[in-house]
């Protein structure tokens, strides 16, 4: 499709008059990420923000509902779009007060891990591909997509001691393991999981810091996660936690099968759709239903989903995964919502936030606050 046609596709489309076909054409371009070539000039790309965000009430979602709800998480993906080419534009033309033009370059997270073998020795990950290692007769393999899988081959005589690894990433990290039972676990950013390398007769228990989204392999084993203050208890199903310790609370979102959740106080069994949500060690589980799921699991998949997120949660986001420090106090109580590649760097995410916004960012090294 040529460019002119493109540009009267997109017109129609931000106007409501594009047809079914159009629709989706620009939808299916602006989920993948397809570069788009436009003549448009920067004030007419501002105007075309401007317009979206008085239509969202970007930083008031609590006016959204009904039908307007679905209008807007539409108009967000459009509107983080037309900020990306804004952003292209303006990088590619004059300087401008952004502060993409104000940071030191701070990379995106990338897969690394540190992985520590029973005896106290400890592999980096994201440099050894292969065979890495065999202990009490299970082998220890690596990938270069940030993969750490531990087999068991039945020729081999396996050691029945039991034995403990535990893989960790860093602030800026990321990994996936698969468990000797095949189970898998990605790690996000500042996590660790402990496990035993052979799961005893009657359970599958490890132990994980920070947060992790499994998907546990189906067995007549209870596979348990002991995570900060709670415990979930599956026999086979997908679920995510959110344990970090500078987090308001403790929740776990399920997405398949059903869990129990348990903490000092209470006890709860969540559904598909439904998060669990426990605020101190002696507080009660509050359930919480038609939880959009996505926006909880978007970073295994490479991206941040904000629906309806305080800014606090999403810089402290931003603080583990780009290796920041944040001054909290300074953040202003406002809630955005829109959906971010984690693969950009750190001053193209600010610059958004800021075009969005009447916020304005400080940063000095790996130190961001806002005025």
């Amino acid at each position: 499709m040529d460019k002119t046609k493109e540009e009267e596709i997109l017109a129609r489309y931000r106007a409501g008059n594009a047809s079914a076909e159009e629709k989706q054409w620009v939808e299916d371009w602006i989920l993948n990420g397809t570069d788009f070539d436009t003549d448009l000039s920067d004030e007419e790309l501002l105007e075309d923000l401007t317009s979206l965000r008085r239509r969202m009430h970007l930083d008031e979602p609590e006016r959204k509902n009904g039908l307007w709800k679905k209008y807007a998480v539409a108009a967000s993906i459009i509107l983080v779009s037309i900020l990306s080419l804004l952003l292209f534009k303006i990088n590619k033309t004059e300087p401008h007060k952004l502060v993409a033009q104000k940071t030191t370059e701070i990379k995106a997270g990338q897969n690394i891990a540190t992985l520590t073998l029973s005896d106290g020795s400890t592999i980096l990950l994201d440099s050894t591909i292969g065979h890495i290692n065999e202990e009490s007769g299970i082998k220890i393999e690596n990938d270069a997509d940030g993969n750490i899988t531990y087999i068991i081959d039945a020729s081999d005589n396996i050691d029945s001691k039991l034995s403990y690894n535990t893989i960790s990433t860093p602030k800026g990290g990321t990994y996936k393991i698969i468990l000797p039972d095949g189970s898998k676990v990605w790690l996000n950013a500042a996590s660790s999981l402990r496990f035993p390398l052979l799961f005893t007769e009657n359970e599958r228990r490890v132990e994980l810091t920070g947060e992790g989204y499994f998907e546990v392999a189906k067995s007549n084993k209870r596979f348990s996660v002991e995570a900060h203050n709670t415990t979930v208890e599956v026999l086979g199903t997908h679920f995510n936690i959110n344990g970090y310790t500078n987090e308001k609370s403790t929740s776990v979102t399920l997405l398949e099968g059903s869990v129990k959740m348990t903490a000092t106080q209470s006890s709860v069994v969540l559904k598909p759709g439904e998060q669990g949500e426990l605020t101190g060690r002696n507080a009660e589980i509050h359930v919480n239903q038609n939880i959009d799921t996505e926006s909880v699991t978007s970073w295994k998949d490479g991206k941040f989903k904000f629906n309806n997120t305080d800014l606090k949660t999403i810089m402290r986001q931003l603080e583990r995964w780009y290796d920041i420090e944040i001054d909290e106090s300074s953040i202003p109580n406002k809630k955005f919502n829109g959906t971010i590649s984690r693969d950009v760097k750190l001053a193209e995410v600010l610059s958004m936030i800021e075009l969005t916004s009447d916020i304005n960012f400080v940063t000095k090294g790996r130190s961001v606050s806002m005025k």
